[in-house]
Order: structure tokens, then C-alpha cells, then sequence
């Protein structure tokens, strides 16, 4: 018996998925695709949002939106017009690209960087907060992958 595709994702290099219980839907983005995807398993539909530069990581709000980390930024992206707004850009180094991200338990998104040309200890890890500031956190880093946060936060 052959396996059933549930989504034919043809992306050039997906990751981040994350299940996003409010809305029942997949959200994973192609970094090098550079796009970011919301997937409804009750449909079958993948809808796909071009982001026009390298996109890291991706993170639900609650008003049915999206928050992404782009090579040039943080931004906010509308998942109805698939309109960009920029809100933070602290990167000055066009080698570097955010990565990895996710929201602590208090709502502040944080997300890393990683160096294009592999350079080790050249990322940063940001911490990006719901009032618009963003702070650095951590410099020196190779690569901020796989963010998670304990019981205990």
C-alpha cells in the first residue's frame, strides 16, 4: 500500500513547523523559498505567503496574524492581504539572517541569527517584546536553533 501525501510541500528548505491550536493550522516557513506557509488539514489548503527575503521562523498572534523573522527584520504579517509591516530590523550585517524563534510564556518573541557564510560565534540571540522594544540577549552565537521553553520557563 502506498503512503497518502497530505501536503505536497515542494519547499526548497521548510522548517519551523508549528501547530497552532487556536486556528487547527500548520505554519511552517521555506527559508530559501522565502515564503511563509499556513496549512489547514481540514481542507487541504496551503496557503502560501511570499515574503520577498529569507524568512527564519514564524509565530501565531492571537488576532489571526503572523509575526516572522526576515533576513531584513521582525515583521508583522497580515494573513488576509499578506501585507508586510516591519517593526524591528536590529541586524547590520548583511551576512546574517534570523533563524530560529519562539514566544516565551510572557509573550516575548525571541529569535537568533545565523551567519550565511558560516562564520562561527557571528549570531546574536535577540529577545523582541510585545511593547516594540528589542533587546540583545546573547552575542557570540553560531546558530540559534530549536528555541524551547521548560516547565518551569
Amino acid at each position: 500500500m502506498q503512503a497518502k501525501s497530505i501536503l505536497h510541500a515542494q519547499a526548497v528548505l521548510g522548517e519551523g513547523a508549528l501547530w497552532n491550536p487556536e486556528t487547527a493550522r500548520l505554519y511552517w516557513v521555506d527559508i530559501e523559498g522565502r515564503a511563509l506557509h499556513i496549512f489547514d488539514p481540514a481542507t487541504g489548503q496551503d496557503q502560501h505567503f511570499p515574503t520577498g527575503k529569507r524568512v527564519g521562523s514564524v509565530v501565531p498572534l492571537h488576532d489571526g496574524n503572523v509575526l516572522v523573522a526576515l533576513q531584513n527584520g521582525i515583521h508583522r504579517l497580515d494573513t488576509t492581504s499578506g501585507h508586510l509591516t516591519r517593526l524591528a530590523d536590529p541586524l547590520t550585517d548583511e551576512h546574517l539572517r534570523f533563524n530560529d524563534g519562539k514566544c516565551d510564556p510572557a509573550g516575548r518573541f525571541w529569535v537568533g541569527t545565523f551567519d550565511l557564510q558560516l562564520r562561527p560565534r557571528a549570531g546574536t540571540l535577540y529577545r523582541y517584546d510585545p511593547d516594540g522594544r528589542t533587546h540583545v540577549m546573547l552575542r557570540h552565537i553560531t546558530n540559534s536553533n530549536g528555541i524551547a521553553w521548560s516547565l518551569d520557563k
